[in-house]
């Protein structure tokens, strides 16, 4: 079920100007035929469609995106002509190349921002490129829109022929204009052209010394012009190249009316998505201008606007003041009270405003989360009704039109009323208008009205299905603040607005004795009503820009934690690849005993393996401990002890297990855990986050469950490839890589592998060739070989990790 609005309401709202605003944005007929003739939608899915398309538009467009659809004129009634056998002109010929060129241009652009925009790119099925035909009307037709000599062989040569004829022609008539023979006959010395021959001007006097054909006079008589008979054979040889010219040019276009009749079809439905397209982007065009957002379309009878601006202000360039607009739950009328010119019909047509634009598939210039209900109807009674012709006074004016508004009247329909019941007795005017109002929210209506009636201000404090809205008023200034507070009512300050706009003080004084000290009193409470609202508005204020502040302090403080955690781990890194660079030395020094030890044995030099075997003391242990530095570099930061709690679960490093807290820290800095059955003291240094220890036991039942060493010689008994024997170097640059395939090799060949894989692909293959070139001088690789089809081929090396 579409939304109605009626035509007076249309007015009232002025909702041609949201139209305009759109129409001025499109650049094809289509969708400016659309955007002048824009109406609610029929359907809640035609609605959450546009708004959608909408948002995408607007996110292209905030991204500097710009479709490129160009002018592109209407040709559907050129190409129907076409598809139906007709001949085109030039002009639409021309028209619907242009035409072609935006439906490839805008396609292509579709194609390249598909992922961005998906709703958008499913158009592109739509936009048909025809690049053959598009090319040929671009050859036909030059810059001035005339079929060019280009369009055919023929086209060429006939028309030099015409120039050829033109140019002895004109020398013929050149030389007769010359001729002393004509002297005096002549009505001025040049020639003409008359019916596509040249001809003289010949004074009317001499008409019969001239032989030849008359092809007509001058206005005035005195002139007949006259075709020579010396140039009478020229001038038809001229006539019949020309008419072969003609001839040879209905051909061209009658040639690609019919190209373009057999895409008819195919170019319409094209121009027709231009158009959607178009139309899509002009409302995305319009959300940016007016910094607009996506409402939420709702089911039930919500209607909640979250910093609502009047967008005819906007549109203006005028400054606006935003407002929280909201009608929600059991209320069904919002009565706005106020100073005069207090903004008060402002934010009644920016209801009427936001509500028909959102159920047009539009943004609103309102806050995200904004809520629209699907109203079936929207009326309004602004302004003066008084129509003379129809002997209309105000008051019964205002009476006719809710008439008509009560007899079209369907639940959950929004009704805005300026100033209800107003030219005529007040007493009266208030009980009528609390009357109407209570039979609107009978009836299931929405309602917003605007009022100085004191007694629909106290109709909320008695009847739940009404609520206050107060448009602010500064006393110290006397100005007013444009700013909505909802459930409480407002001040009319009609005497401070008086003296505001001039009038005489002694008026407003004597008025203000007239109005007594009651009425004083209730308007006094009302502005002492309205300062705390600024005050709290204030405080709001300066709550929400702390808010904000905190935020951004907040997410500083997570950037440079980032930060932290980054240079920590890059310095853990670096502590973890100088443990290693050691741990390499020592096992160096560590081989060379064990050779050296071979050798004395056999010698049987008592003295020398007693030495040797105390440095090999040595070495084990400097080795032991840095294999401990390293292990401890890799687990990471040791916990806080402040933060350790009995019972928490820890990982060990010195343990290398999962263990539960049993006792905390000593003076010396000892705990108690127990792993397993097993109890044991260790150092608080040792304890790591159990997120390590899960990451470190899974890597070590990798390798005890995979990892191999090939005890015999060759590839037979070779360790098969798993994650942990495994390098992948796929992007890394060549320096990187070497770095990288040693701290690798060492970690393999300290861990008892047998084998190990590294993967660096194809590419250019400089990776290939700079990885096998090192390994063939490297300590630690005994062989290598390329991978096999199931190792990953020749974007693998293979390598058998050399003895200890």
């Amino acid at each position: 079920m579409s939304t109605t609005i009626t035509q007076k309401s249309q007015a009232h709202l002025d909702w041609n100007r949201i139209r305009d605003a759109i129409a001025l944005r499109c650049r094809t007929p289509l969708a400016y035929e659309r955007a002048i003739a824009l109406l609610p939608l029929s359907n809640p899915k035609e609605i959450s469609d546009s708004l959608a398309l909408t948002s995408e538009a607007r996110q292209l467009f905030d991204q500097g995106y710009r479709l490129p659809i160009g002018q592109p004129e209407d040709v559907r009634p050129a190409t129907r002509l076409a598809a139906r056998g007709g001949s085109l002109g030039p002009d639409e010929l021309v028209a619907i190349g242009a035409v072609l060129e935006s439906i490839r241009r805008c396609r292509r652009q579709l194609v390249e921002i598909g992922d961005a925009a998906p709703l958008m790119f499913n158009f592109a099925q739509y936009l048909v490129e025809q690049s053959d035909l598009e090319a040929e009307l671009r050859i036909c037709f030059n810059d001035r829109g005339e079929l060019s000599e280009h369009a055919s062989g023929d086209l060429y040569e006939l028309r030099n022929r015409v120039d050829t004829l033109h140019s002895q022609l004109k020398e013929t008539v050149h030389g007769l204009v010359s001729d002393s023979s004509f002297e005096g006959m002549l009505q001025d010395e040049y020639f003409t052209i008359r019916e596509d021959r040249y001809v003289l001007p010949i004074r009317s006097g001499h008409k019969n010394h001239v032989d030849g054909i008359v092809h007509g006079w001058s206005g005035s008589g005195a002139t007949v012009y006259i075709e020579p008979q010396k140039v009478v054979d020229a001038n038809n040889r001229l006539v019949l190249a020309q008419a072969e010219v003609n001839r040879e040019v209905r051909r061209i276009l009658s040639r690609l009316s019919a190209r373009v009749g057999r895409h008819a079809d195919e170019i319409e439905l094209a121009l027709e998505t231009l158009g959607t397209l178009d139309y899509a982007w002009a409302c995305g065009h319009l959300s940016a201008d007016m910094s607009c957002s996506e409402p939420v379309i709702g089911k039930g009878t919500t209607l909640s606007l979250k910093s609502a601006r009047h967008p005819l202000l906007l549109l203006s360039e005028t400054k606006v003041v935003s407002n929280d607009i909201e009608l929600e739950g059991q209320h069904a009328v919002l009565v706005l009270t106020g100073p005069n010119t207090g903004g008060k019909t402002v934010a009644l047509k920016t209801v009427g405003l936001c509500v028909t634009m959102a159920l047009s598939g539009l943004h609103i210039p309102a806050a995200p989360g904004s809520k629209i209900p699907l109203a079936p109807s929207i009326f309004s009674d602004i302004g003066d009704e008084q129509n003379l012709d129809e002997s209309l006074s105000t008051f019964s004016g205002h009476i006719a039109n809710l008439n008509l508004i009560f007899g079209k009247l369907d639940a959950n329909s929004l009704v805005l009323l300026d100033e209800l019941v107003v030219g005529t007795d007040p007493v009266q005017g208030a009980a009528l208008a609390q009357a109407i109002l209570e039979a609107f929210a009978d009836l299931g209506a929405k309602v917003i009205v605007t009022t100085h009636y004191e007694t629909l201000k106290l109709l909320p404090f008695t009847d739940d299905r009404f609520r206050n809205g107060a448009m602010g008023f500064d006393p110290s200034t006397g100005q007013p603040s444009y700013r909505l507070s909802l459930d409480s009512p407002g001040a009319s300050s009609a005497l401070q607005t008086a003296r505001r706009l001039g009038l005489n003080d002694q008026i407003v004084s004597r008025a203000e004795e007239l109005a007594g000290p009651q009425q004083q009193a209730l308007q006094n409470v009302i502005e002492t009503l309205e300062q705390e609202r600024d005050r709290l508005h204030k405080f709001r204020t300066t709550a929400e820009q702390e808010s904000i502040r905190l935020e951004i302090a907040r997410k500083s403080f997570e950037a440079r934690e980032k930060k932290l955690k980054e240079r920590l781990k890059k310095g853990l890194e670096n502590e973890q690849s100088a443990a290693l660079i050691d741990a390499r030395k020592l096992r160096d020094d560590l081989k060379q005993i064990r050779k050296g030890i071979r050798k004395k044995v056999v010698a049987g030099d008592a003295k020398w393996l007693e030495a040797a075997q105390k440095k090999a003391s040595v070495v084990a242990t400097e080795l032991n401990q840095t294999a401990q530095e390293a292990e401890h570099a890799m687990a990471g930061p040791a916990l806080d002890p402040s933060t350790l709690e009995v019972g928490q679960t820890v990982w060990v490093v010195s343990l290398r297990a999962q263990a539960t807290l049993t006792l905390g820290p000593d003076a010396k800095g000892r705990c108690e855990v127990k792993a397993g059955i097993m109890t044991a003291k260790v150092d608080v240094g040792d304890l790591r986050s159990n997120r390590f220890g899960k990451e470190e036991k899974k890597q070590e039942q990798w390798t005890q469950n995979t990892a191999r060493r090939a005890t015999a010689s060759g590839w037979d008994s070779v360790s098969p490839q798993i994650p942990d024997n495994t390098l992948d170097l796929r992007g890394t640059r060549v320096s990187d890589a070497l770095t990288r395939v040693e701290q690798f090799l060492d970690m393999c060949f300290g861990r008892d592998f047998g084998s190990a894989f590294i993967i660096h692909g194809h590419g250019t293959g400089a990776l290939k060739k700079e990885v096998r070139s090192w390994l063939r001088s490297s300590p630690y690789v005994s062989e290598q070989r390329p991978g096999l089809r199931h190792e990953g081929g020749d974007g693998v090396t293979a390598v058998l990790i050399a003895e200890q």
